[in-house]
């Protein structure tokens, strides 16, 4: 298959998603090419056939699913800055892994998720958006190998954010950035400082359709044991 070429079928509301994207981007100066607008819509496409029998997300319709998932994760990523490697923890549906691998295709995105069925999703999707820079975990937090970059729009509670701990035990500096609505980020930043983060900054954004959001980072610095 040529390198440009995804596959064309797409679903009967993959016209509407298309426009409604457009639009989207447009309002909000994201620039992305036509062939990382086609791989969104094959994974919009592949979300639908597979939500009708998995229940992988509540958000549905093309307009929902824009400004509900896609717009929340480019608007919160314009905050983020990739090395050549991420972790996004508790993936899902691949948001915002996937979308985060459609953005930066030089960086490695590993998608971490307990539910197997979803890493299944999340693969195939990855397969059919021609995405060589995505690879699939099933696991926890608790026991993944530890990135420079650990992003997640997981709902934690807040006291549980402490499993994330683990992902940033890489020797040296990591980066935690953590999509929250704007009611959360209080709790989610005491929690981090909590937590040994340092740097815990918050940009917030207005979503259209969801009210105000914020993108919580952090950074965490780990010395390794009996290295000197």
């Amino acid at each position: 298959m040529r390198k440009n070429a995804l596959p064309s079928r797409l679903s009967p509301q993959s016209t509407e998603f298309t426009s409604a994207l457009h639009q989207a981007l447009v309002e909000h100066d994201i620039p992305l090419s036509s062939r990382q607008r086609q791989q969104l819509a094959t994974h919009f496409t592949l979300l639908t056939q597979w939500n009708a029998v998995h229940n992988l997300t509540r958000l549905s319709t093309p307009l929902e699913a824009v400004y509900g998932h896609y717009l929340d994760i480019l608007l919160g990523l314009r905050h983020v800055r990739p090395g050549r490697e991420l972790l996004d923890v508790g993936c899902g549906a691949g948001f915002p892994g996937l979308v985060a691998a459609v953005l930066w295709p030089r960086v490695l995105v590993r998608c971490l998720d307990s539910r197997r069925k979803k890493c299944v999703f999340v693969q195939t999707a990855a397969q059919a958006m021609e995405l060589d820079n995505v690879r699939v975990e099933h696991g926890r937090a608790q026991t993944c190998l530890p990135a420079r970059l650990v992003v997640s729009r997981a709902t934690f509670a807040v006291e549980r954010l402490t499993v994330l701990s683990r992902c940033l035990r890489q020797p040296g500096s990591s980066r935690l950035a953590l999509w929250v609505t704007m009611r959360q980020q209080p709790a989610v930043c005491r929690q981090l400082e909590i937590m040994g983060l340092t740097s815990v900054a918050t940009f917030a954004y207005r979503h259209p359709h969801g009210g105000d959001r914020a993108i919580v980072t952090g950074r965490s610095f780990h010395v390794e044991r009996g290295v000197s």
